[in-house]
């Protein structure tokens, strides 16, 4: 019978709230828009052509062109000057630049040094492919410069061997290079979709239960409490049963944003079972907020405000708006002490494959903790609650 009761209790609360339209909206449809504006803001375009600026007419700077040009992950666009490359960099009609200085010979010749720079508008939304694919080039390019002209310096051969000898070389002995992640990613380190959606999950699955309080205090000022407690049903029981009920709807939230993110946007979320246990937590998590919430607040209105603006600053802190590594010190400790700083890394690290348990132990019982502590403070507080509107 209790069961049937505590059954019935907690899907009532799932089953009200998505009755609220405005509730609905809030934990069905905006995450997905938000998921697809800042993917698409912060994603970096692989497609857009690397523009070059060729001030040397000799030719090693030619042949670095046509290198470059026969590369499989760059596309070239040439420009006249360093001001149009500029011009094209900042409004993102390349990915990046790189300006070839008129000594480049020169240099290579050993004549004097020269300084071949790497245009970018933000670095980090530079692909690494396009970044290793200029590396990869401009250096094999200087390395068979050199060894020609210390040939010539030595009077071995004279320049046309010399050339024809080091350009041999290089070709023959430069390996194929491709691009191997080894470390785990850091959020400076993932833009795009790969960030977005984490962040969107963590953000709003605090947010929305959370602000669920706000109901919990219309109730209790309605007398609803008082009413069912003149039944059968205990304090326990009904404070369980309203936990409970939000557990269940956050885990509803995070399945369909984490199903429709690997079919819609095909995000590769990582093991099944290890991220729905990280959401499992965060959902604990934030229905014992709630429950605190609901305690402190007097009237519904100052749960509505007080709940949002909260769960917004934290997650703001937690890292799940704007990468934390690209704050400072005194802020990445900070965000530390909130579980949504926890939530978020355990996501980002499941996302690389070959992760597993070992990588998410920390994050993993960080989030225990926050949700055993706040568990053990909720439960009892709502309890006490009710028991004294009675």
């Amino acid at each position: 019978m209790r069961l049937r009761i505590f059954a019935f209790f907690s899907w009532a609360v799932v089953r009200l709230t998505f009755r609220d339209r405005v509730a609905a909206f809030f934990i069905l449809v905006l995450p997905f828009a938000i998921i697809t504006l800042v993917g698409t803001v912060l994603a970096p375009d692989t497609g857009r052509p690397l523009g070059i600026v060729v001030s040397d007419q000799g030719p090693w700077a030619q042949r670095l062109v046509a290198e470059l040009s026969h590369d499989q992950v760059v596309k070239v666009q040439r420009y006249a000057t360093l001001a149009q490359l500029d011009t094209a960099v900042r409004e993102e009609r390349v990915t990046a630049g790189l300006d070839v200085p008129a000594n480049f010979d020169a240099a290579l010749n050993g004549n004097g040094t020269a300084n071949a720079e790497f245009v970018v508008e933000r670095e980090e939304l530079v692909p690494a492919a396009v970044r290793l694919a200029v590396d990869r080039d401009l250096t094999a390019i200087t390395a068979t410069g050199l060894a020609a002209h210390y040939d010539i310096t030595l009077g071995k051969v004279n320049s046309a061997t010399a050339l024809r000898l080091a350009t041999s070389a290089a070709s023959t002995a430069t390996p194929p290079v491709s691009i191997d992640q080894v470390t785990q990613p850091t959020a400076a380190a993932l833009t795009g979709i790969a960030y977005s959606a984490p962040g969107t999950l963590v953000f709003f699955m605090f947010v929305n239960i959370v602000s669920t309080a706000s109901g919990l205090v219309r109730i209790r000022q309605s007398g609803v409490p008082r009413r069912m407690l003149s039944t059968a049903t205990g304090p326990w029981l009904l404070t369980l049963s309203e936990a409970a009920g939000r557990v269940l709807l956050g885990m509803i939230q995070a399945l369909a944003i984490i199903g429709v993110g690997a079919l819609a946007f095909h995000i590769d979320w990582g093991p099944p079972g290890l991220i729905l246990a990280v959401a499992l937590l965060a959902a604990v998590i934030s229905s014992a907020l709630a429950l605190i919430t609901s305690t402190v607040a007097t009237s519904a209105q100052q749960a509505m405000v007080i709940a949002p603006a909260i769960m917004i600053t934290t997650a703001m802190l937690g890292g799940c708006l704007w990468p934390l590594a690209n704050e400072g010190s005194t802020l990445r400790l900070i965000g530390r002490f909130f579980p949504q700083g926890w939530a978020m890394d355990a996501l980002l690290r499941l996302g690389v494959p070959g992760s597993g348990v070992r990588e998410i132990a920390t994050d993993m019982g960080a989030l225990l903790a926050f949700a055993v502590a706040l568990t053990l403070i909720a439960m009892p507080a709502y309890r006490r609650k009710i028991a004294v509107s009675q």
